[in-house]
């Protein structure tokens, strides 16, 4: 009796054979994807102070906290 193909590709699970090229490392596709992630968060929070920085600084001086910025004076 014959095994079917189906088998055959089963036995091998886990393991590569010959014919398949080895796995690229990918760390450095990795690395640029979580370095462009944190500066677009970076240009983000700089985005968000440049138009909500005048009215938490209003915010923080009516609650009592003075962070000693002159920019309230602008």
């Amino acid at each position: 009796m014959t095994q079917d193909s189906f088998y055959d590709s089963q036995s091998g699970y886990g393991t590569q054979s010959p014919s398949e090229p080895p796995k690229k490392n990918n760390t450095l596709k990795i690395v640029l994807v979580v370095l462009v992630v944190l500066v677009l968060c970076c240009c983000l929070t700089l985005v968000a102070g440049w138009f909500l920085g005048d009215p938490i600084l209003e915010f923080l001086s009516d609650q009592g906290v003075d962070l000693g910025l002159s920019l309230l004076l602008l």
